[in-house]
């Protein structure tokens, strides 16, 4: 869900841009302004992307966002993360599970990492839309965190690749490297598992899957009545 990976959103920043300048505009120039700009490449997104931080920063000094001004200016956005929702009814009724790839949905974001002294100090996530990509998200404090010790281990393997798999309702988040010839997992999740640490894939599906279920079990027929009552 794309929404679970954004903090901070562009249609916050504008408003809090205008609030800054205080300049009188006319209601369909507002309108205008609050939609999201759209480039023509990924790059062009995640350039603006970190403009857009930089100004936040600059209008709002008194949000804690544990981001030096200074590392950020000289921070490049470094490789990017696809993001993948996984379909959590598959999911729960998938008994054997080889790759999360498998089960899950491309809903068109990526998240782009700035990079400073090889640390990630801040992320972006941007939408692929029809027309071109569009700067979707700022400031997640977690994926950062994360990205940021699961980028160390990349750095350690040629040819590699990070994937973003996000599991609904049970709030899991497993980070997959894939290399030539291997594919590692990565997620802080329960007692068990550890971002830093590398994951059995059976062993780490297994304890997703038995909460998933649990779940289900317990809520599933609660967000069924739900889901009917949206479609309605």
């Amino acid at each position: 869900m794309k929404n679970k990976i954004i903090y901070i959103n562009l249609f916050l920043f504008v408003t809090l841009i205008m609030t800054s300048c205080k300049q009188e505009t006319s209601p369909d120039k507002m309108t205008q302004d609050k939609k999201p700009k759209i480039f023509n490449t990924l790059d062009e997104a995640s350039k603006n992307a970190k403009s857009d931080l930089q100004e936040i920063m600059k209008l709002n000094k008194d949000i804690k966002l544990n981001i030096e001004p200074k590392e950020l200016e000289q921070s490049n956005p470094e490789g990017s993360v696809k993001h993948y929702l996984v379909d959590f009814n598959k999911f729960v009724s998938k008994d054997s599970l080889r790759n999360l790839k498998d089960i899950s949905n491309d809903e068109g974001v990526t998240i782009v990492p700035f990079v400073y002294n090889k640390r990630v100090i801040a992320t972006a996530s941007i939408n692929k839309v029809q027309s071109g990509w569009t700067v979707g998200g700022l400031f997640n404090n977690r994926i950062t965190s994360d990205l940021n010790k699961v980028k160390q281990i990349q750095y350690q393997m040629q040819n590699s690749q990070i994937n973003y798999f996000e599991i609904p309702n049970i709030d899991a988040h497993v980070y997959q490297v894939t290399a030539d010839t291997s594919v590692r997992y990565f997620s802080d999740y329960g007692n068990e598992f550890r971002i830093e640490k590398e994951a059995s894939f059976s062993e780490l599906a297994r304890a997703l899957r038995k909460d998933a279920v649990e779940f289900q079990r317990k809520f599933g027929k609660e967000l069924k009545e739900k889901e009917k009552k949206l479609v309605k």
